[in-house]
């Protein structure tokens, strides 16, 4: 495996981790608010984030794939 793509694992790594956390916070601000305007702005974000944790995800996915079976950069 080359440096590049192993530094691009490791922060797609660290950026689930933290995205992750900050789910976790507006799960508990959501839990929090009581008006339904201030919770659906709060939804919101939690949305966005998911779907940016879902392309971590894949991303992450996609190079553990390529990088175990053979057909990664370096063994070219």
């Amino acid at each position: 495996m080359n440096d590049i793509a192993m530094t691009l694992m490791v922060h797609t790594e660290n950026a689930l981790i933290h995205s992750g956390e900050t789910r976790e916070v507006l799960k508990m601000w959501l839990s929090s608010v009581s008006g339904e305007n201030e919770a659906l702005k709060v939804g919101a974000v939690i949305s966005l984030l998911d779907n940016s944790i879902k392309e971590l995800t894949q991303a992450r996915e996609y190079f553990t794939t390529h990088s175990t079976d053979g057909s990664g950069e370096d063994e070219k």
